[in-house]
């Protein structure tokens, strides 16, 4: 019997770092990842990134685009528009996990919006054509506002896996991914190397490792009481450096363009990370 195929089950776009994400059947790959991926971020007085590690609000601000205008809203806060083709450059640029970037300053308009919802002083901070974030994992490439990698991967399998010993199973948009995939079976996607998508190609640069991002819940930001599913990932997904892992970086190797229900290829494999001996009961079912 054939085995299933492994096929893209849905895309994500983020257009604010940390904020709400858009679902969408096909999506245009740029060096720095898809077109319109986190390419804006809020950030302090000294301009810093804001995430919502620190502000949980962050998550329940949606951005939708339609060319050149951004039109961000919030539960309570309404919305205000940003039209991106006519943004002066920020003054002292910004900063991204210690990376100094240029930028586009968003406006006063949404700066004060967005202080409202944040409850400290911020500014929207436009990728632009003078900005310019190297990408750390590969010599040449370069990378949006994201944390790490122009993209991330996520399978549906693995995330079944999970839920399985999970007491409220919890959706795949706690784990942000651009690429969900399903037909494969679980943490397979640990052992792949180079894939091909359509009409691109991507480098699977590492396992993505996860942080206390993905016990808050993305539409309201609040915190699971349990730390969950942070808790039972560092049960069986913990790496020898201690650090617990859920999903792959993807770097594109061409641009192009790929779609919902596109065949994954696995042009090559290399061996998985090295995990900590699982301390999950095997026998672990759901209660209803």
């Amino acid at each position: 019997m054939d085995a299933t195929p492994v096929k893209i089950a849905s895309l994500h776009v983020y257009p604010l770092k940390s904020g709400a994400g858009n679902r969408v059947e096909s999506a245009r790959l740029e060096p720095e990842g898809l077109a319109g991926d986190r390419r804006m971020m809020a950030i302090d007085e000294n301009g810093k990134c804001i995430t919502a590690r620190n502000i949980q609000a962050l998550l329940t601000i949606a951005c939708e685009l339609d060319g050149a205008v951004a039109t961000f809203s919030a539960p309570d806060f309404g919305s205000v528009e940003v039209a991106t083709s006519n943004l002066s450059p920020l003054a002292s640029g910004a900063n991204v996990w210690g990376d100094a970037v240029a930028a586009l300053d968003g406006g006063e308009e949404v700066a004060q919006w967005l202080t409202a919802i944040l409850g400290r002083p911020c500014r929207l901070a436009v990728k632009g054509a003078e900005t310019h974030r190297p990408l750390s994992l590969r010599d040449g490439g370069v990378v949006s506002f994201a944390d790490t990698a122009p993209l991330l991967l996520t399978n549906q399998a693995s995330l079944d896996l999970l839920n399985q010993h999970l007491d409220r199973p919890v959706a795949m948009a706690r784990f942000r991914p651009n690429m969900v995939v399903a037909g494969e079976t679980a943490f397979e996607e640990d052992g792949w190397e180079r894939i091909r998508v359509g009409e691109v190609e991507f480098d699977v640069a590492g396992a993505c490792d996860r942080c206390i991002m993905v016990t808050f819940d993305p539409e309201t930001g609040a915190t699971h009481p349990d730390r969950e599913p942070l808790a039972t990932l560092r049960r069986f997904r913990r790496g020898e450096n201690g650090r617990i892992y859920f999903g792959q970086f993807l770097i594109p190797r061409n641009e192009g363009r790929i779609s919902c229900d596109d065949t994954v290829e696995v042009l090559s494999r290399k061996t998985p990370i090295s995990l900590r001996p699982s301390s999950l009961d095997p026998d672990r079912r759901l209660p209803f």
